[in-house]
């Protein structure tokens, strides 16, 4: 499926200035939020009526500054800036090429503030830190326009409507990602991001976009001016929080600092080996003369895997949406229960497991983790449901199979355009590469005819013959044989 081919407001949500943002409690897994291994904030036992996450039973001495739980926090710091760094990697890979106009938006959704911390020394003193719920991208919504015009007039401050871009989808709910930090945390990814229309990180970030989108540079190059333009805003917050004397914001700028720094070192130093690790591909294999294609291959597969998976995702949240909107009020655990009884249905070994990956979720592993009084409440609203609405919901399933089927299909079809791209890449003829094939598998019945068959789409290409051909042409299996969500089907 070419992405500029499609027209993805036709199932993404309109964007709507909100009031406030979507809060999700982390626990009820409803959004992706990372919680606290400093703080223990999943461990209810640590928490008091009045909102506190106690960390100490009172064994302390002296109680801790600021600076001095910032070095606690420190590898959750470096981590929370390294996800920021290859969370916009991959947005990037997902605006490539579109032909879109982005803006960005606020965050529309989010994880619930965490507990403040709380610390009590040996005489019984004590001293508390505010957290937040720290976004894990510098841009975790963007709005997307179809046509110039109509962003010419967004950006001169008229109410034309965008979309939500990939709403819904695995890469949006990433986007939107949390970790629980202490404040000065989001402080400081303030003085790097900047607020609203400041022209700041975000500012840059957003302009790189841009240039992806319409390929006036690829996602490699422009992440490593991302890289640059980071340290560049890292530094001059650095310098900012010192005048101001905020030093726990600069002890956590120092910390980001490194992780550029050895990342920006690390493109410089074999910028191939860390794509292939952020791409989950290796393109150095094949040579030079396989790298481009090997990374226009695999930015294309994930694009259309990310919109694929925004289009069937908001497929299923219509049907939920009707469904709720015969209720007066959301019954309990609705959205559990709903997709719960999606995967009930008859299905095959194959269908079950793409829509668990489909779904992000597993009907066996949540009733184990919630309570048993929780399970009664949760029972009873999946009995409702499949009372009253299972025929709505099989309709549902049998389309969704349906499209997944199709992306499959296109898949194992888009494997010949895919070998006919290498075979040209390297510089063979049909006649060098079934040599080749021979070669390496005597036993192969693939001919020059053959191979021509398949570059024509006369041939399909099985997994089997795929790994061939892929180790043929020295490039990653992964390359024609991809482990996505509706790949089992």
């Amino acid at each position: 499926m070419a992405v500029k081919n499609v027209r993805l407001d036709s199932f993404c949500p309109k964007f709507e200035v909100k009031k406030a943002r979507d809060k999700f409690d982390y626990r009820k897994n409803t959004t992706i939020a990372m919680t606290d291994s400093v703080g223990r904030d999943s461990l209810d036992i640590f928490a008091d009526a009045f909102g506190h996450t106690f960390i100490d039973d009172g064994t302390i001495s002296i109680l801790p500054s600021e600076v001095d739980l910032a070095k606690e926090y420190e590898a959750m710091i470096k981590e929370h800036m390294e996800r920021r760094l290859a969370i916009f990697f991959q947005q990037l890979v997902a605006c490539y090429e579109t032909g879109y106009y982005f803006a960005d938006s606020s965050a529309r959704i989010q994880g619930d503030s965490p507990k403040r911390l709380a610390f009590i020394d040996d005489s019984k003193k004590t001293k508390s830190f505010q957290r937040n719920a720290a976004h894990s991208s510098t841009l975790p919504c963007l709005i997307a326009y179809d046509r110039k015009t109509e962003y010419e007039a967004h950006l001169a401050g008229k109410a034309i409507t965008g979309f939500v871009f990939l709403s819904g989808s695995d890469a949006y709910n990433l986007w939107n990602a949390t970790m629980n930090m202490p404040r000065f945390v989001n402080n400081a990814d303030i003085y790097i991001d900047g607020r609203s229309r400041e022209s700041k990180l975000r500012s840059d970030a957003l302009e790189l976009i841009n240039q992806v989108a319409r390929a006036i540079v690829t996602p490699d190059k422009a992440f490593k001016t991302f890289l640059i333009d980071v340290l560049r805003h890292i530094r001059s917050a650095i310098t900012y929080a010192t005048n101001n004397k905020k030093l726990a914001e600069k002890a956590t700028l120092e910390y980001y600092k490194s992780v550029v720094k050895d990342m920006l070192s690390e493109y410089r130093a074999d910028k191939d080996r860390m794509l292939s690790d952020m791409l989950d591909v290796d393109i150095t294999k094949g040579g030079k003369s396989c790298r481009k294609e090997a990374l226009q291959i695999r930015y294309q597969m994930i694009k259309d895997t990310q919109i694929a998976h925004a289009r069937i995702i908001q497929t299923v949240e219509r049907v939920k949406q009707t469904i709720l909107a015969s209720y007066k009020r959301s019954p309990d655990y609705f959205d559990a229960a709903f997709k719960s009884l999606i995967l009930e249905q008859k299905l095959r070994k194959d269908e079950r497991s793409a829509l668990n990956k489909l779904l992000r979720f597993s009907s066996y592993d949540y009733y184990l983790r919630i309570t048993k009084s929780r399970r009664a409440r949760f029972t009873g609203t999946l009995d409702a449901l499949r009372a009253a609405h299972e025929k709505k919901v099989q309709n549902l399933v049998r389309d969704v199979l349906r499209e997944m089927r199709i992306l499959r299909r296109d898949e194992v079809k888009g494997r010949s355009r895919i070998v006919k791209q290498v075979r040209i890449a390297k510089g063979w003829r049909q006649v060098d590469f079934a040599r080749e094939l021979r070669r390496k598998y005597p036993t192969s019945a693939c001919s020059q005819s053959t191979i021509s068959r398949i570059e024509s789409g006369g041939k399909i290409v099985s997994e089997q013959i795929a790994e061939e051909l892929a180790a043929t042409l020295d490039i990653d299996t992964g390359l024609l044989v991809s482990n996505f969500f509706y790949s089992s089907i």
